[in-house]
């Protein structure tokens, strides 16, 4: 089908999203009798995984702020907290070419580790992966 085909690459909230714009773009059409019947009858909607995180409470993030941990760290934290950001997402932004030099500054999760990895890697970048 060309609509999985053109869109299979991208995350499936984002396919969710692509697909509700146009099927209610051809309920528009139908409306108007521009279209009769509808070609995505047969799609089923994109499986989006539910997040199941929960944010920290007001005494958690007191107590979070009152650790005696390093400047680097505490910033971390509070760039986390005030942007609502992932530390994926933060991480992504870091000039640190090795893992090593990322820990001075916190101790991220495997997964936020891997996908960093992947995100500098030069020879996946040369491919386009």
């Amino acid at each position: 089908m060309a609509f999985t085909a053109a869109f299979a690459t991208l995350a499936p909230a984002t396919r969710a999203r692509h697909l509700a714009a146009l099927r209610s773009a051809l309920g528009w059409w139908r409306a108007r009798g521009w279209l009769a019947g509808d070609p995505t009858a047969g799609w089923a909607r994109p499986k989006i995984a539910r997040d199941h995180s929960r944010a920290l409470t007001r005494e958690q993030i007191a107590a979070l702020w009152r650790l005696d941990v390093g400047l680097r760290e505490k910033t971390l934290w509070r760039l986390l907290h005030e942007s609502a950001a992932r530390t994926s997402e933060i991480l992504s932004h870091s000039r640190h070419a090795f893992m090593r030099s990322l820990e001075r500054y916190a101790r991220p999760g495997p997964e936020a580790l891997a996908r960093h990895a992947a995100a500098t890697d030069p020879a996946a970048r040369r491919h386009g992966r």
